[in-house]
């Protein structure tokens, strides 16, 4: 990234839905998290991550890959929203962690996926995922 915009290349790898749950080890979870925090130490948040094609696994050696940042924002260092926007960044890579290896969850992850459940009841708008329509919840 520079000040103008994203550099993008073609990166190899498949979606990590494709691997069946357990298939993937706590280390690449771990390597995803510190992913994540470097793309919000560069001042950008993805929060498209919970989208299962969004995320890559290099082969043969598991690497995470991050995909996709046409929704992604530019926010400030600081401040309650830019931490809630990077909580539902963090939030999305936990859900894979999650289902792939559940004990590996530390006691602070757990928290935040529960926190972050939680707060989609409260969000304005509920995502139907059978028609990728966005309606208003009254």
């Amino acid at each position: 990234m520079d000040a103008d915009g994203f550099v993008t290349t073609h990166l190899p790898g498949r979606e990590v839905a494709v691997f069946p749950p357990g298939a993937l080890p706590a280390e690449f979870f771990d390597r995803l998290m510190a992913l994540v925090e470097a793309i919000h130490r560069r001042g950008v948040v993805h929060l498209d991550l919970r989208q299962r094609r969004n995320i890559l696994v290099e082969e043969p050696a598991l690497l995470p890959r991050v995909v996709d940042f046409g929704g992604a924002l530019r926010v400030p260092a600081r401040g309650r929203v830019a931490a809630f926007l990077r909580d539902v960044d963090r939030a999305g890579a936990l859900k894979f962690k999650a289902r792939h290896c559940r004990g590996a969850l530390s006691p602070a992850e757990r928290r935040l996926l529960s926190r972050m459940q939680l707060a989609r009841w409260f969000w304005p708008f509920n995502i139907n995922r059978d028609r990728w329509r966005a309606r208003r919840v009254r």
